[in-house]
């Protein structure tokens, strides 16, 4: 049975994950436009690339938490890594809420792992694994805008 702290952490967590990144689009998309209008294609490819894996991402760890299934836990592992690279690379914009996020979904995470009595040093090597896919990703993503 999932404990009320678990789905707490993890309703948390997927919380600011949605509405933060929701904020801040919108706060984006309405910097240098006509008042009262906003312009989504500003933020394309990024850094609404970035905003949307966030929502995405407390999904996903939401859904991993609360399914009871074991690979959708190891996919919330995988997703909390992804959330910790996006803290870094957006350290001096969105890294503070995605920090605030990360620490609610993985306290969720470890919350679920350990009542299901897995392999922590397994899972965390998972979470190193969502990390370094996405330094990776947006490595690409940026040698792709860079090109064109």
């Amino acid at each position: 049975m999932i404990s009320i702290l678990e789905r707490v952490a993890a309703v948390l967590g997927a919380l600011v994950c949605l509405v933060g990144a929701a904020l801040v689009a919108a706060e984006q998309a309405s910097i240098g436009g006509t008042p009262g209008a906003a312009d989504w294609l500003s933020l394309w490819p990024l850094p609404g690339l970035a905003l949307l894996e966030w929502g995405l991402l407390g999904l996903a760890v939401f859904v991993g938490v609360l399914s009871g299934r074991p690979a959708l836990l190891t996919l919330a592992w995988a997703a909390c890594g992804a959330l910790a690279a996006l803290v870094i690379l957006g350290a001096f914009s969105i890294g503070p809420a995605v920090l605030l996020a990360l620490i609610f979904l993985t306290a969720a995470v470890v919350m679920a792992s350990v009542r299901r009595e897995r392999n922590l040093f397994g899972d965390a090597g998972i979470f190193l694994l969502g990390t370094l896919a996405n330094f990776a990703l947006f490595a690409l993503l940026l040698l792709l805008e860079n090109i064109t």
